[in-house]
């Protein structure tokens, strides 16, 4: 009898007879290769410095406390005009950056009024609101949306960094096209 790389497949399926052929074929064949880390977490190992521009801005507006919170991967929700929302995964997120008051408001109905910083460092009012999505929360940047996707020209699988920073007492967030 002639075995073949099928072989092991094959020989479950005869009589015991053939046993010590397909022990001896699967020993011989070599290990899988370890799996690849996901692109995901390699895009969130990469934290770039925010460049100077934006620091600058910080710098302007007497900003405080700036964090990264995350790398994001746009999907076609974060950027179809329906949806009006960039979604962020509570747990995609590195640190805490709420006070308790926030986190109450981002749960009710109101949410928190938030300003962003785009890439082109204009200033955009949204508003923070934290929804639960299946199983998961998620925190949502909603209201007036639509114009950072139209005025920076966001596309799906564009990356950004996502930054946070305070100025008095107001909660900031910075997008950084990577």
């Amino acid at each position: 009898m002639i075995l073949s790389e099928q072989a092991p497949h094959f020989c479950w399926k005869k009589r015991l007879s053939h046993k010590f052929y397909c022990e001896k074929l699967i020993q011989e064949i070599p290990p899988k290769p370890a799996k690849k880390k996901s692109r995901k977490k390699i895009a969130s190992e990469n934290v770039q410095e925010l460049p100077i521009e934006i620091r600058n801005r910080i710098e302007e507006l007497n900003g405080t406390n700036t964090q990264f919170l995350m790398s994001k991967k746009l999907y076609n929700t974060d950027v179809k005009a329906n949806n009006n929302r960039l979604s962020m995964p509570e747990n995609s997120i590195k640190c805490e950056f709420l006070t308790e008051a926030e986190k109450k408001s981002t749960a009710e109905q109101q949410g928190v009024d938030v300003t962003v910083l785009d890439p082109g460092l204009r200033e955009h009012s949204l508003v923070l609101k934290k929804w639960k999505m299946n199983s998961v929360f998620v925190y949502n940047l909603i209201k007036n949306w639509n114009k950072v996707v139209s005025e920076n020209h966001f596309q799906k699988d564009h990356e950004l960094q996502i930054w946070s920073f305070r100025v008095n007492t107001k909660l900031y967030f910075v997008l950084n096209k990577v």
